[in-house]
């Protein structure tokens, strides 16, 4: 029997990409703690697989987010890599002559923070950069540009034209996740249907952004129910951030549909309801994966022999701990 290993990793904030972050405004006066676990279980492993590679998402740590005593029982070796364009870390492990299942665990604590703004870093034009790119699903294009003209006046400023992009977001947006093609974060979808999930509320926004030239990117993660103490997380969430020439934006524009009196809110703040895994989109992970990019990741990915292998089972619960 193989003897599990077990890592506990302290928190990195101070070593990676959060150097000169800080959160704006009263951010400290609304925190919640969490402690979470994470069961993974990958299944219905062939019989003659040679190697599994498996990269599970290591949540962000910025000014907004800590993460404390990360703990991880596997019964494999695995390492925490980082890729290279968005910063994203993962757990990573390849198996050779994998078993046809096998279960992981995962715990860490979160300390959320209230987020209002983040202020430029040593990597602010990086993240611009890619901020302004297009990608598989959110292109540049001059359709979009002109939509994102029609509403936002080139003469006011970013965080104006921002907030009309916004305010018509809401308007264009339904949040409804019948019939098919929502939940891709699909720029055109949105626009031709006006309806999806979180996904398409924020790269429709996204998209409308940088087409006019406002830098802005998507982030993932999951939200933690803010009437409950503890309990099962039942899926994903996700959000938005702009470039306003100082300073990075948080608007939440789904949960500002879903929660209409507090439109102005989610215009600049994200409440501390939530945990953050990764950023950006058509993400290359660390090592590279073989089947080409990942619209987004937020789930646990695996690869057999150089082709995706889907039968992953995974479990997320919370509970709410004592701020020290």
């Amino acid at each position: 029997m193989r003897k599990p290993f077990l890592i506990v990793l302290v928190p990195l904030i101070a070593l990676l990409m959060t150097a000169g972050f800080r959160t704006e405004g009263t951010a400290s006066s609304w925190k919640r703690t969490f402690e979470i676990r994470t069961t993974i279980t990958v299944r219905d492993i062939p019989d003659e697989a040679g190697l599994l590679n498996l990269w599970i998402p290591y949540p962000i740590e910025s000014s907004q987010q800590v993460i404390e005593e990360f703990r991880i029982d596997s019964p494999f070796p695995h390492t925490l890599n980082r890729e290279g364009k968005f910063g994203n870390r993962m757990i990573f492990l390849s198996i050779p002559d994998p078993p046809s299942s096998f279960g992981i665990s995962m715990s860490y604590t979160v300390r959320r923070h209230e987020s209002s703004g983040e202020s430029s870093s040593p990597e602010t034009q990086e993240r611009i950069g890619w901020s302004l790119e297009s990608s598989r699903l959110i292109p540049l294009s001059p359709f979009a540009a002109e939509i994102a003209r029609t509403h936002a006046d080139p003469k006011s400023s970013l965080s104006e034209q921002a907030r009309s992009l916004y305010d018509h977001t809401l308007s264009h947006m339904n949040y409804d996740k019948t019939g098919e093609g929502w939940g891709n974060g699909d720029f055109q979808y949105a626009c031709d249907y006006g309806k999806g999930n979180c996904t398409d509320y924020h790269s429709y926004f996204i998209g409308l952004c940088r087409n006019i030239g406002i830098p802005a990117y998507f982030e993932i993660g999951y939200s933690v129910p803010s009437n409950l103490t503890e309990g099962t997380i039942p899926g994903y969430h996700c959000w938005a951030y702009f470039w306003d020439g100082k300073a990075w934006i948080p608007v939440d524009i789904s949960e500002a549909d879903k929660n209409r009196e507090k439109t102005d809110y989610y215009f600049g703040h994200h409440d501390p309801n939530r945990v953050a895994l990764s950023r950006g989109r058509d993400i290359t992970l660390s090592p590279p994966q073989n089947e080409g990019s990942l619209n987004y990741f937020v789930f646990p990915y695996s690869e057999v022999d150089g082709r995706k292998h889907g039968a992953i089972d995974w479990t997320i619960t919370f509970k709410e701990a004592t701020d020290l």
